[in-house]
């Protein structure tokens, strides 16, 4: 009967390691999707804010708001 027992464990473990693989995975996965989205908000709010600016500068201004974004969420 105990035999049985460690045999099933065994089973369900082996069941089970491609979902805590996975898990792992997303894990850590998320904090570099997130940094994906803050950069890419960052970008776009840039964009706005620059889209109104005259003259050849609007480059110029369009990266320092994007730099002082990426600064403030500490990327």
């Amino acid at each position: 009967m105990e035999r049985v027992m460690k045999r099933i464990s065994v089973e369900v473990m082996v069941g089970l390691l491609p979902m805590i693989f996975i898990m792992l995975l997303s894990a850590c996965s998320a904090p570099m999707m997130r940094r994906d989205e803050i950069v890419a908000r960052c970008r776009n709010q840039a964009m706005k804010d620059t889209s109104s600016v005259p003259g050849p500068a609007p480059n110029l201004v369009r990266d320092r708001l994007f730099q002082a974004c990426i600064k403030k969420n500490n990327l």
